[in-house]
């Protein structure tokens, strides 16, 4: 019994520190997040176009070559993008991803990644999670330990 209030008061702390060293941020909601992702497919769709144009010049190129470059576009411009704070869109809009405990560093590759394909796949779902999270939060945030922010806090 001892042991679990011990590790309950860590787990609060812990959390009292989250929420201190959050204050003067301010979230995006998910209409602004949402903006930044149709920017950021306006962008994949013209980084597409311009890799089939690219192959165009180049017909004999193996289907293998130009399934991976496409195939790259799609998977690496989004995650790779997030580490340096943010794609494109969030740029834009002046919105960045941040680590959820540390909001001014970048997040690892890692956890890039998972935040991606959990957003790919989850879709249109992510969105709902916002609603009802004082940190504006998608389950994609809430599982790779990101926040969104704006560029400036208040």
């Amino acid at each position: 019994m001892e042991e679990e209030n011990t590790n309950a008061a860590r787990e609060e702390a812990v959390q009292e520190e989250v929420n201190s060293t959050l204050a003067g941020y301010s979230f995006p909601n998910a209409g602004r997040r949402y903006k930044a992702a149709v920017i950021d497919g306006l962008f994949t769709a013209i980084l597409f176009f311009i890799t089939g144009m690219a192959f165009v010049n180049f017909p004999e190129a193996p289907t293998a070559v130009k399934v991976i470059a496409f195939f790259a576009v799609f998977t690496i411009y989004e995650p790779l993008m997030v580490t340096r704070g943010g794609t494109l869109g969030h740029r834009i809009l002046g919105i960045r991803v941040k680590a959820a405990t540390r909001p001014t560093q970048n997040i690892p590759i890692g956890h890039a990644i998972l935040r991606t394909l959990l957003k790919y796949n989850l879709g249109i779902i992510n969105y709902i999670g916002m609603v009802n999270n004082e940190l504006k939060q998608g389950f994609h945030d809430m599982a790779a330990g990101t926040i969104v922010i704006y560029t400036n806090p208040e």
